[in-house]
């Protein structure tokens, strides 16, 4: 019994001294969430390797391109910027779904936010709404 108790503390002792690594897969900075609008100027995907540690993954994100109708900070706990009226920005679109429901033209009002790792990261785009084409104008 008394070296099961001594193994015990030996392990958590030895656990408690090994330093927690966030290099090896290292978060981008928090930053703002947006709430655009804007018209949709482009949609494509864009297929890429992602070389981590050895590994290779396949990644395929399905982007956006806007041009910025309107755009506001709703959450400002971050760095960054939601880009201003006139400016095209690109967005990634977070749910896979969403490539399906949305066309060149569409004028759409969304969430977003740049986040992910050292190795993947994309501006985000989210719980997005169609608007009527003249909300957007040109």
């Amino acid at each position: 019994m008394m070296i099961k108790a001594t193994f015990k503390i030996f392990t958590f002792t030895i656990l408690a001294m090994i330093p927690y690594n966030h290099a090896i897969a290292s978060v981008v900075p928090t930053h703002v969430v947006c709430n655009i609008s804007g018209k949709i100027t482009e949609k494509y995907t864009e297929k890429y390797i992602d070389r981590f540690m050895g590994g290779e993954t396949k990644r395929t994100l399905h982007n956006i391109k806007v041009k910025i109708k309107s755009s506001q900070i709703i959450d400002d706990d971050g760095e960054g910027e939601c880009g201003s009226p006139q400016q095209i920005v690109t967005f990634t679109f977070r749910e896979w779904t969403d490539r399906f429901k949305y066309k060149e033209g569409d004028c759409i009002s969304a969430s977003s936010q740049i986040s992910g790792s050292s190795t993947y990261n994309a501006n985000w785009i989210y719980d997005i709404e169609k608007l009527a084409v003249e909300k957007c104008g040109d």
